[in-house]
């Protein structure tokens, strides 16, 4: 009696043996997949920071470009303002001359007509 008990003792130590030692296997397997998804995610999100920094310092790139433009358009169109300014200023300029030389125009012809009068009355 002793000896079946102890065969079944045995036999029942063997089994719950077998059945950690599955346990572990299962256990080490799961390590492994995770373990393979951590570094996977790790390597994601490494890239995705990279890429993230990349993206960054295009941005401040693309911001530092864009800036630069907008200074060089605003330094045209102040250059265009300062020439129509001074386009405009010349256009008032030629037609206040303009007026002066018809009010001279017709100042002259005035003059010429009443020279005209008088030579004629001082020939007759």
């Amino acid at each position: 009696r002793k000896a079946a008990d102890r065969a079944s003792a045995m036999a029942a130590c063997r089994e719950e043996i077998r059945r950690l030692q599955c346990e572990a296997v299962t256990a080490l397997e799961r390590e492994s997949r995770l373990l393979g998804e951590a570094a996977s995610i790790r390597e994601q999100t490494s890239g995705q920071g990279e890429a993230w920094r990349g993206g960054h310092s295009d941005l401040s790139q693309r911001t530092l470009d864009y800036e630069g433009q907008a200074r060089a358009r605003k330094q045209r169109e102040r250059k265009w303002r300062d020439e129509l300014d001074a386009m405009a200023h010349g256009s008032r300029a030629a037609e206040c001359e303009a007026a002066d030389m018809e009010k001279n125009l017709e100042r002259w012809r005035r003059a010429r007509a009443e020279q005209t009068k008088r030579a004629a009355r001082a020939e007759a």
